[in-house]
């Protein structure tokens, strides 16, 4: 078990570390002046101590603070809400273009852009369904359309939605054809769903070997440990062999990581 032991500490450790490094960055302060929340939105977690972020270096180090707390605090709460909001986007994104669609419908037979709203919370599901009925009940509770396609923008980070938003408002500022705008903007999002697609199906084989790559190596540790026990002893019983131990587990995390970042292709 001793060997199993170390190996598992150690793999932790390395983990722990990694996640660590990843809280602190993603916890960094950054120009609050750039980005000015909306009202109603969702404040961003960097964004919590307002000028004193970016202040002096005390105020920095509370920001950090403060939004580690945070972060973690929400990770112990939901320690798989990152993949859940991911789907839930995953899902937003796939249901956007017949969404538009339906909008485009409902505007060549003559509706408002509200009642067009409306129509596509009837034929949808969710998530589209929720986040769209919050944008028609912010237009009946005094809104305007542009604040309330915003407050849809600041919730439902995709970039998709972004395009979608800023097309429809530089629509109702210059003028033209909304319905035609709408298609196309359907059309884009499905041909870049598809390009996604195929840059996943290229890239299946590259992640596959990252896959056997990384599970290999702790796969034959235990297999010649099992077969012959004594052959890795030095690994354990030496100071010099645990050093090397800890340091080929540190490693192959770090080989882990630059794979996972190699593999993964964002558009």
């Amino acid at each position: 078990m001793e060997p199993v032991l170390i190996a598992v500490t150690t793999g932790v450790s390395t983990t722990l570390l990694w996640v660590a490094a990843w809280l602190l960055w993603s916890a960094r302060p950054r120009n609050i002046s750039a980005h000015v929340p909306e009202q109603g939105s969702a404040v961003p977690f960097t964004t919590v101590l307002g000028e004193q972020a970016t202040g002096t270096l005390a105020g920095r180090a509370r920001a950090w603070q403060k939004a580690l707390a945070r972060h973690l605090d929400s990770l112990r709460i939901n320690p798989f809400a990152r993949r859940r909001e991911r789907q839930r986007l995953r899902r937003f994104r796939e249901q956007l273009p017949e969404a538009l669609e339906v909008m485009a419908r409902a505007l060549r037979a003559g509706h408002a852009v509200p009642t067009s709203l409306a129509m596509v919370i009837e034929e949808s599901v969710e998530p589209l369904r929720h986040e769209f009925t919050r944008v028609v009940e912010d237009l009946r509770f005094g809104k305007s359309l542009p604040e309330a396609l915003k407050g849809l923008a600041a919730r439902v980070p995709v970039e998709e939605v972004r395009f979608w938003v800023t097309c429809l408002l530089i629509q109702r500022e210059t003028g033209g054809s909304l319905p035609q705008m709408l298609d196309e903007v359907s059309r884009l999002i499905r041909a870049r769903m598809e390009f996604a697609a195929k840059i996943k199906a290229v890239s299946a084989e590259a992640r596959f070997s990252a896959l056997i790559l990384s599970a290999l190596p702790m796969v034959l540790a235990c297999v010649i440990f099992l077969l012959n026990p004594d052959y890795l002893s030095p690994l354990w019983n030496n100071q010099v062999g645990r050093w090397l131990a800890a340091t080929a587990v540190g490693l192959m995390g770090c080989g882990l990581a630059i794979m996972r970042r190699m593999t993964r292709i964002t558009l």
